[in-house]
């Protein structure tokens, strides 16, 4: 993970925000399910450290067909 202090471009006003590999659970013992990039969000997310547990969170855009997957710390 990385905290990014301040974004870029059309992200510029959205710093610091947290950009993380969170790997997900495939729902068998002792298998890794995938792994993917996405933004850790919330008040605390700042706090986050490698091996915090995180739950889904989906943000819709005002065009009802695009959602973005990403985490919260649970």
């Amino acid at each position: 993970y990385t905290v990014v202090a301040k974004g870029t471009v059309r992200w510029k006003e959205a710093g610091p925000y947290v950009v993380a590999y969170v790997q997900l659970d495939s729902g068998i013992d002792n298998v890794d399910g995938p792994r993917i990039l996405s933004n850790i969000v919330g008040d605390n997310a700042p706090n986050v450290s490698i091996g915090s547990l995180v739950c889904s969170v989906v943000d819709r855009s005002d065009d009802a067909h695009r959602v973005i997957l990403r985490f919260a710390l649970a």
